[in-house]
């Protein structure tokens, strides 16, 4: 397999700069990743992600950017797009030499055998049940920071769509959804937007229809900012 070679850096920091248990202004502490990222453009970035913390509370907690979490999901050194087109591609059937066919076209370095491990590690999470997990993941989140505040991403494959909502803290993944756009997605979004525990989400910028929908469905008062552009 080649080598993957970055055409450069990004550098990313959080996207609120205040601790949410004081507000008092964090700090730089350490990068949290710095890898380099295969993307369906055939570009390949390197991506580090700075982590701040409070030096008020020095509690050890680390915040970052959602902007490059979402970029690629924990462990992996390929975009949520690459995963999400290899679940797509194996869902409907493909092969997967047909699979890293398709993948290496768009410039992505990858092997058969971790196009099936791929798949293995993150098709369940179309398919699980969320209701109780939001909940438990909210309440989590609420007890250590007294808020709640989420990530919402939304990626196209063809004519699929997938929702993909994170936790802002950990960055873990709450729920990964299959959608279609031509029918109503409100009930999968007020799962998410109608705790009133919500205070901040962190997803596409205005001019995306996505993002009027999450405002016609989330309270006034919590607060939408937008993922940095690439």
């Amino acid at each position: 397999m080649s080598k993957v070679i970055a055409l450069g850096t990004k550098i990313y920091k959080p996207e609120i700069l205040e601790c949410p248990l004081c507000s008092t202004k964090l700090i730089y502490k350490h990068t949290m990743s710095n890898k380099i990222i295969q993307f369906t453009s055939s570009k390949k970035y390197r991506i580090r992600n700075l982590g701040y913390g409070c030096p008020k509370c020095n509690d050890g907690n680390i915040y970052f950017s959602q902007t490059a979490a979402k970029m690629c999901f924990k462990g992996y050194t390929y975009s949520a797009k690459v995963i999400c087109s290899i679940l797509y591609y194996k869902d409907k059937g493909y092969p997967r030499d047909e699979i890293c066919h398709i993948l290496s076209k768009l410039g992505i370095v990858i092997s058969d055998r971790n196009i099936d491990n791929i798949y293995h590690n993150f098709a369940h999470l179309l398919t699980d049940s969320y209701l109780d997990s939001i909940k438990k993941m909210y309440d989590e989140m609420f007890d250590k920071f007294k808020q709640v505040r989420i990530s919402i991403d939304i990626l196209g494959v063809d004519e699929k769509h997938y929702i993909c909502v994170r936790n802002f803290f950990t960055g873990e993944v709450i729920g990964l959804h299959l959608v279609n756009l031509n029918d109503s997605i409100d009930n999968l979004l007020k799962n998410y937007l109608l705790d009133s525990r919500l205070t901040y989400i962190v997803t596409v910028r205005r001019q995306f229809p996505f993002y009027k929908q999450i405002r016609e469905i989330v309270n006034k008062n919590v607060e939408i900012l937008e993922f940095a552009k690439f």
